[in-house]
């Protein structure tokens, strides 16, 4: 007896071209079905965004070497909590990536179909899945879970036009410079962090977080360290729940530039932790980006935030926290949703001329400094928190 089904697939790959039809036989008691898949259409990418840099003037510059020595304390893989630098992030319990979600094998389609369509995540959309699942150090870095394949269920560490998955709580870290890029999507489940680079300056770590959408879930944490020194994420970012980038934690990072080429998008609320000097900058418009955005410094050193494109931070809240100074580019009018609250705390980034500095005129919905509401109107350079030529207008008041 012989069944013949058409399945129909999406692309494994935001960059794959499309691929011949492919057919699996799957022997059964006597019996032969054969399933015949055709992918849809793929999409393209945006192009990497070149970063510029910046001339600094911060009286309290440091001098540290671009060395790559991580002489800064890193992270708990959940939170801001340090631990010793000769120690990787806690690795929290080795729980397995949640049920729903297929093991990754070679023969399987790698297509979650216990995934809700949404129209908002790529997390449904992800390549032939390899999950990780372990912390066990390999044998190039005590750093590297990433390139362990004892880590990775089925043993294959992501390449081609796989996808990633670290699962829940899992603290994963990559210090290879042999680590290989894929292009199926990277998610980080519930808790989990990916760091990127400890003590080496490796360019191959950046390729753990691929060239597909990166999505992130509730609590998940992404780490720059030496390897990531000054970043595009060109990949594009999915908020499926509130996460967190940092900046660098290593004296490599130290002023660098971060950029989003690939835009933000989704629910979640996205928490940037900043390190000396580093800027943060939204350089692209991303009206599906609802969560809001919030500055930490868990370190205690200066960094700033800069909005280059009208609407790159969505229609979300906007809050710039302590020793971190908030930049709005010339040319611009809505960088921030005229319903959004925008919160001012705490000390400037002492880099700059005011907590504020707008080059351009923005309105805003409502207006706290220090947690504390402001009145209805309009403020300009007068106000010691505000430099720049453009004109803050709030519309209400407490």
């Amino acid at each position: 007896m012989s069944l013949r089904v058409m399945v129909r697939l999406p692309s494994l790959s935001k960059t794959a071209p499309p691929l011949s039809t492919a057919v699996f036989l799957v022997v059964m008691s006597g019996c032969t079905t054969s399933f015949e898949t055709k992918p849809e259409g793929t999409n393209s990418t945006d192009d990497a965004f070149q970063t510029d840099t910046r001339d600094e003037t911060d009286s309290g510059r440091r001098t540290d070497s671009d060395t790559g020595v991580d002489t800064d304390t890193p992270p708990d893989s959940n939170s801001g909590t340090s631990v010793d630098t000769d120690t990787p992030p806690d690795s929290g319990s080795e729980t397995a990536v949640e049920t729903d979600a297929p093991s990754n094998s070679d023969s399987g389609t790698g297509v979650d179909s216990d995934t809700p369509s949404n129209s908002d995540v790529d997390s449904d959309t992800l390549g032939e899945r390899c999950v990780l699942t372990g912390t066990t150090a390999g044998a190039s870095s005590k750093y590297d879970t990433w390139n362990n394949p004892d880590n990775w269920e089925g043993g294959i560490i992501p390449s081609g036009t796989r996808a990633a998955v670290v699962a829940a709580t899992i603290a994963a870290s990559v210090d290879n410079d042999a680590t290989q890029s894929y292009s199926g999507g990277l998610l980080l489940e519930e808790g989990a962090s990916l760091t990127i680079g400890f003590t080496a300056l490796c360019a191959a770590n950046a390729n753990a977080l691929g060239t597909g959408p990166i999505t992130l879930r509730e609590g998940s944490v992404i780490v720059g360290r030496a390897g990531l020194k000054g970043y595009d994420f060109f990949q594009g970012i999915v908020l499926e729940g509130d996460a967190t980038i940092w900046a660098g934690q290593s004296t490599a990072n130290h002023w660098t530039v971060d950029t989003f080429s690939g835009g933000i998008r989704g629910a979640g609320e996205l928490t940037y932790n900043g390190v000396l000097g580093a800027w943060f900058v939204f350089n692209t418009a991303n009206p599906s980006w609802t969560g809001g955005f919030q500055t930490g410094d868990p370190q205690g050193q200066l960094h700033n935030v800069e909005a280059r494109a009208d609407g790159c931070f969505g229609t979300g809240h906007v809050s710039i926290n302590n020793n971190c100074t908030l930049v709005i580019a010339s040319g611009l009018s809505d960088t921030i949703d005229d319903a959004a609250a925008l919160t001012l705390n705490g000390a400037q980034s002492s880099g700059e001329a005011g907590k504020l500095v707008l080059n351009s005129s923005e309105t805003v919905g409502a207006l706290f400094i220090d947690d504390v509401q402001q009145p209805a109107g309009q403020y300009t350079n007068s106000q010691s928190w505000l430099s720049g030529d453009g004109t803050l207008t709030v519309l209400t008041g407490p």
